[in-house]
């Protein structure tokens, strides 16, 4: 007896569970109900308790998902129309078919006078700090050797393309289709930059021969100030030659460059719509099962939790046998 009393004080709570449980399952009635209501749930296209009006209804859900088409996806759609239009006409605007490397070379461009801008500011912070006009350099415009290399060697690889461009065939740029002012300027400057530029590799290597030779002093002079005018006049003179030279030509790689991320954009966007569009219908038919399925759950737990006082009320008003 102990033991028993010891089993239902240890496991009260599961047994009174179970209790309930039975309650609820021996109402012959509600058992019944609550199979026709999960048979409607399944079966027809909304759910509806005794005369009340429908609780759910698939055409409603429907209805809400063609709304949220209309305010989504016919948005995204028109701006997706509006991208391939903007991309057609900057594409025609700075590619040609005949020139398939022009786009590199925009890109090219827009690299080399990235770099000859940052030579520029080497130079400008340098010859500031000389002047007195300008305390602390930054520490990213301190390296004068850069600038030295673009203003040399730099300049006379951005003067050979250029007047490859401009001379010859063009490829990769549209000097072909330049006939004007600017042209003219652009083939004098070119020639002065393959000048210049073979000056200051020619002044480097004076600078080298003199550490490994021993000059006279008045040579040794003459070599000092030729290398110093070549690295503090003509090397920054060079650079901003060249960034006037191919600065056009930059700015269009930066349009070559927003219209690859366009391109990218637009791509983004379809991928969006091809993937919305079946998820959609999927999803109407997803959503219609979740909303079901919660209604049935809905549906049990309220047979669970009412049934059993159904079931007791119905045995205390059951009349007693005399």
């Amino acid at each position: 007896m102990d033991t028993l009393t010891d089993v239902i004080r240890d496991n009260w709570l599961l047994i009174l569970i179970v209790v309930w449980l039975v309650l609820a399952l021996v109402n012959r009635d509600r058992r019944e109900d609550l199979g026709n209501r999960l048979a409607s749930i399944v079966a027809d296209p909304s759910v509806q308790v005794g005369n009340s009006p429908n609780v759910y209804s698939k055409d409603e859900l429907e209805d809400i998902a063609k709304k949220l088409a209309n305010t989504i996806i016919t948005p995204i759609d028109s701006l997706a129309g509006r991208l391939k239009r903007w991309i057609d006409v900057m594409r025609d605007r700075i590619s040609s078919p005949h020139k398939p490397w022009k786009l590199f070379g925009y890109v090219l461009l827009l690299v080399l006078l990235l770099l000859f801008i940052y030579a520029d500011g080497i130079a400008i912070a340098n010859t500031l700090e000389a002047i007195g006009l300008l305390a602390d350099v930054p520490l990213s415009l301190t390296r004068y050797e850069t600038a030295v290399a673009l203003g040399s060697i730099g300049s006379v690889i951005i003067a050979g393309m250029i007047a490859h461009e401009i001379f010859g065939k063009a490829e990769f740029t549209d000097w072909d289709e330049e006939h004007g002012l600017w042209k003219v300027i652009a083939a004098l400057i070119t020639l002065f930059l393959l000048v210049a530029g073979l000056l200051v590799v020619v002044a480097l290597g004076l600078a080298r021969y003199r550490v490994f030779v021993t000059l006279d002093p008045a040579t040794d002079i003459r070599v000092q100030q030729v290398v110093n005018a070549a690295i503090l006049i003509i090397v920054p003179v060079n650079t901003v030659l060249a960034t006037i030279l191919i600065h056009r030509e930059g700015i269009k790689g930066v349009q070559v460059l927003f219209l690859l991320l366009t391109h990218i954009f637009l791509a983004l966007v379809l991928f969006w719509l091809y993937l919305v569009k079946p998820i959609g219908a999927l999803g109407i038919i997803g959503l219609d099962v979740v909303v079901r399925t919660l209604i049935a759950v809905l549906f049990v737990l309220a047979f669970f939790f009412f049934t059993p006082f159904d079931t007791i009320a119905s045995i205390v008003a059951r009349p007693s046998k005399e």
